[in-house]
């Protein structure tokens, strides 16, 4: 089951719950044996920026590493509006499936901003 793709993207799992329900769950291999991405470890790392700095995960990432670099086009709260300017994010389904994402929802409602709830344009991409 996936606990980003529930109810316009609102994951299931309470924030408070993220770092219990991740210590809970098992390995597939023996540590440093084998390489294997998992966004669950991104989501803890940004619920610890949380926490350690007593700000949003996107207030930090703004004040500490986006405007020092002058990337002034990304963001992680982007204000849509009208405009039709932007890519349409999908994800598949288990059975290969691909599924629209209505980018009002992507992220917003999950744990798993930092590991890839961005958006950018070609004016920031060659820092």
């Amino acid at each position: 089951m996936s606990f980003a793709v529930q109810d316009q993207f609102k994951c299931l799992l309470p924030k408070d719950q993220l770092l219990p329900t991740v210590l809970r769950l098992k390995t597939i291999t023996p540590v440093r044996r084998q390489w294997s991405y998992n966004n669950w470890g991104y989501g803890v790392a940004g619920n610890a920026i949380e926490k350690l700095s007593g700000k949003s995960f996107a207030e930090y990432l703004n004040e500490s590493v986006l405007e020092p670099l002058g990337l002034r086009h990304t963001t992680s709260q982007p204000d849509f509006g009208p405009q039709d300017n932007f890519a349409d994010a999908h994800i598949s389904l288990a059975n290969g499936t691909p599924l629209f994402i209505n980018r009002k929802y992507l992220f917003k409602y999950t744990f798993f901003k930092a590991a890839g709830g961005f958006y950018s344009n070609v004016e920031d991409i060659p820092y």
